[in-house]
């Protein structure tokens, strides 16, 4: 799993850089976001592999790799040329669930059965991704992307 966590990060890194002109928002709000999806990215593989040693199942490995999948759905959305109602609501219902579950390993969700991180390592790291969330969330919310 964790080879499969490292490959995802890797292409997303090696991935070329699409053009920043997109239609339904504008250059400098997508390099905004572009600029805050590098160390999202990072500190969510950071996370995984510090989940791994603390032993966690595969269900929760599939759930924080995802994180990082869902950074990127994210980032690819705002590139979109067309569409913009239906990109902003994709974006918004991505970023809602990739915020509820770092929330979820951070301090446990009953609802989906997620048990917070334990080492002390992995709650500082969840705390600086959460603080780095929160700062794309009012990046998005001044693009109007409502979150659900």
């Amino acid at each position: 799993m964790r080879a499969v966590a490292f490959a995802i990060a890797l292409a997303a890194l090696a991935a070329p850089a699409p053009s920043l002109a997109a239609e339904c928002y504008g250059d400098d709000a997508v390099r905004e976001v572009s600029a805050m999806r590098g160390p999202i990215s990072a500190n969510a593989e950071e996370l995984v592999h510090m989940a791994i040693s603390e032993g966690v199942s595969r269900d929760d490995m599939y759930m924080l790799t995802r994180q990082m999948l869902l950074i990127e759905r994210i980032h690819r959305r705002l590139l979109e040329r067309d569409g913009c109602e239906p990109a902003a609501e994709a974006i918004g219902r991505d970023f809602a669930i990739m915020k509820r579950v770092f929330i979820a390993y951070a301090e446990g969700d009953a609802e989906l059965e997620i048990e917070p991180l334990k080492a002390e390592q992995s709650q500082a790291l969840l705390g600086e991704l959460l603080r780095q969330v929160a700062a794309l969330e009012t990046t998005l919310g001044s693009l109007g992307v409502t979150m659900h």
